[in-house]
């Protein structure tokens, strides 16, 4: 089961702002340097997916993208994964750790070692934080580098979301980004939905992306109004 990659998750589509350190190691990750093991924990919308599709897209003959939140997987769904070169594990905290996947992942680690592949896992949780039974596997999870991806102060986030729209071909001047970090939810992803919606809403109406076209957009119902939410 091999996912699709999304085309735009690369590391020069990543602004790394706080995260700089973070990036770099995992750059060095992709290209099979420094650590092989890594967990990288974050929370919601502060890039993990978008850079495990980073890793992969470096290596893309040799990588594999597994996410993890996928419904109905089974343990068998790690089976023959440590003959990659570089495997990435998103969203170990949404499988149900039960016995028979606490078993399953330990053995897969076990293989991995064997192999001598490259493993980064990532979770919403750091990994002394998750509820794992099997001490083994717990020893395991904690045994490699641990890396917390932080959440972008606000700054940093409107030079996030220029860099995105430049890679897009949008101009976002400051006033417009400023406009949407202080009048719709600052969690990054749904920030850089709410850019693709408006991208999207410029090339229909063939307008300039301005305060008074965002505000219409937003007033008329449309897409974007679904995914961002007004701070009151």
């Amino acid at each position: 089961m091999r996912l699709t990659l999304n085309d735009d998750a690369t590391f020069s589509n990543y602004y790394p702002g706080v995260n700089l350190s973070v990036i770099k190691l995992l750059e060095n990750f992709a290209v099979l340097q420094g650590e092989s093991f890594i967990f990288l924990w974050g929370s919601v919308g502060v890039g993990r997916t978008h850079l495990l599709q980073a890793c992969c897209h470096v290596n893309s003959q040799s990588a594999m993208y597994l996410d993890l939140a996928e419904p109905a997987l089974q343990p068998e769904i790690l089976t023959e994964l440590e003959c990659f070169p570089i495997i990435c594990l998103d969203n170990l905290d949404y499988l149900p750790l039960n016995p028979q996947w606490e078993l399953a992942l330990f053995h897969f680690f076990n293989r991995v070692k064997e192999h001598a592949s490259y493993l980064l896992i990532s979770a919403e949780q750091s990994p002394s934080s998750l509820f794992v039974q099997l001490p083994d596997l717990f020893s395991r999870l904690n045994g490699g580098l641990t890396l917390h991806l932080q959440t972008l102060p606000d700054e940093q986030k409107i030079i996030a979301l220029q860099l995105r729209a430049k890679n897009r071909g949008l101009n976002l001047s400051e006033k417009v980004s400023k406009y949407i970090l202080s009048h719709y939810d600052r969690n990054m992803k749904d920030l850089l939905q709410a850019l693709e919606t408006l991208d999207c809403e410029t090339l229909r109406a063939k307008r300039r992306l301005t305060v008074p076209f965002v505000k219409k957009i937003l007033e008329d119902g449309t897409d974007l109004a679904k995914k961002i939410t007004k701070v009151i």
